[in-house]
Formats: C-alpha cells, structure tokens, sequence
C-alpha cells in the first residue's frame, strides 16, 4: 500500500477521527508498518470499520482475540464483536458465545448462542450444532441447572446436526 495512496488517506483521517478500538500510537505504528501482509489486511479492515462495515469489525475483533498482528485485547475484541452484531453482523454473537462459553459465563453464552440459531440461514449445520450442544451443556452445568432444557437443546444437536457423528 502507497502511503500517498487514497487508502492510506482515508485509514490515516480515520484513525485521527476515532479511537474507540485502539489508541492513536497504536494504529499509526501499524499503518507505518508495510512489510507484513497481516498488517495490510488489518489496514484494510480498519478502513472498511470506518465505513460501518460490520463484518469488517468482526474480522478485525478476531485479530485483537488472537493478538494476530497486534497487540492482544481480548476486551478490546470483545467490544469490537458486541458492535459488529450489533451492526449487522450475527457472526459475531457466534463468536461471544464461545467468549462468554469459555468464561463458564453460561448465561451470557446462551444468550449469544441463542441468538445464532435465530439465523441458522448465516451458519453451516456443523456451527449450528454447536450452538444447540453448547446452549444444553450450559443449561446443565448453570448454577442452577434447568435439565429439561439441557436434554431439549442437547436432543435437537444429535438429531438434527450429527450427521451420524456422536
């Protein structure tokens, strides 16, 4: 990228313009940065952010989740994913699911997980069998256990997205 390109322009007004995600220093060193290709994506996708691109946050939250090409903030891509889903993208209330899942957060985790089977057109038959097996688990292992509802969300995962697996 052509740091007197317009791509550049527009990722450098933005960064100026906001700073919700990442302080300014952040950003600037890694529009600086132009050997890496993870960072030319990031840049792209920073830039696409600014236009309210909500897939564009979510793929970006997972850079910070992963700390791939920048510095890792899991609260930073927590924030990102809540905005994009809020924006549009039900990808990401897929990925808060797993957040809040591994956190033995269960009730936020059924929440978001709750929400991706309200779209299952958005997710293959396998993420959509996650979705049930992981609402019935957290249903099971909640504080206060509703089993009922554990064996229902977990019967529909085997009969309706095992595909003969178990």
């Amino acid at each position: 990228m052509e740091k007197n390109g317009m791509a550049y322009e527009i990722i450098e007004k933005a960064v100026a313009e906001y700073s919700l995600y990442a302080d300014s220093e952040e950003l600037m060193n890694l529009l600086k940065s132009e050997n890496d290709e993870v960072d030319q994506y990031i840049k792209l996708i920073i830039a696409a952010m600014f236009q309210d691109d909500s897939l564009a946050k979510t793929a970006l939250a997972e850079f910070y989740y992963d700390g791939n090409g920048v510095v890792k903030n899991v609260e930073k891509a927590v924030l990102m994913y809540e905005e994009a889903y809020n924006s549009g993208d039900v990808r990401a209330a897929f990925k808060l699911g797993w957040h809040y899942y591994f956190k033995n957060d269960r009730m936020r985790s059924i929440e978001y997980f709750e929400k991706c089977i309200n779209h299952p057109e958005e997710f293959s038959q396998f993420d959509l069998g996650n979705c049930y097996a992981n609402i019935g688990d957290c249903y099971a292992k909640n504080t206060s256990p509703d089993l009922g509802k554990a064996i229902s969300y977990l019967d529909i995962a085997v009969e309706k997205y095992s595909n003969g697996y178990s």
